[in-house]
């Protein structure tokens, strides 16, 4: 199945595509007037894609609108992938780099900090040397990255893998039928 969100210029925006297998089910938020995409599969995990313009500095209805997610679903695993445009951050040293005027840089890694999230790509994603797509979760050890030689692109295709997923789902109680503790002088 595909879920995207075109851009409303030519080319551009978001797509996750997942097996119907998984029971995929596109998350639709009102306020979500970004490339952002939310699929739920599994009933347990939360992939979201996004794409940020390199220009944008305004990213407070993306972070207002992830933060309503992951607190509507507080169990579940949050993949949040995408391309972020964020050359300004050393990832490795989880350092803002010197002379970096982005406000929307430090709102972002404020969030990842606030769910405890982590970034799991510590390779360059992009032929300029930078790591400008991210892969963030709050299950690191679940999730296993692999950069991969670029393709068509300027930028490299990174591959996710899922290790598991447990469902929150509750069992329902079952209901055993006890005769032998019935008082049948009632009837």
């Amino acid at each position: 199945m595909f879920y995207r969100k075109d851009r409303n210029t030519f080319g551009g925006g978001v797509l996750i595509a997942a097996n119907s297998t998984l029971l995929p089910q596109e998350i639709k938020l009102a306020s979500c007037n970004s490339e952002l995409l939310f699929v739920r599969i599994k009933a347990c995990i939360i992939i979201c894609c996004y794409y940020r313009l390199p220009q944008c500095n305004n990213i407070d209805n993306f972070i207002e609108t992830l933060a309503l997610v992951v607190q509507r679903y507080p169990k579940d695993m949050i993949i949040l992938i995408g391309d972020m445009n964020f050359p300004g951050f050393d990832w490795q040293r989880n350092i803002i780099k010197s002379n970096t005027p982005f406000k929307s840089l430090q709102q972002f890694q404020s969030f990842l900090v606030e769910h405890d999230m982590t970034q799991l790509i510590e390779l360059p994603t992009h032929i300029k040397g930078n790591i400008l797509d991210l892969v963030c979760t709050n299950n690191a050890p679940s999730i296993l990255t692999q950069i991969i030689t670029p393709g068509i692109s300027d930028h490299f295709i990174i591959d996710v893998q899922i290790h598991h997923c447990h469902p929150n789902s509750q069992s329902k109680p079952k209901a055993y039928k006890m005769y032998h503790k019935a008082d049948v002088n009632l009837f």
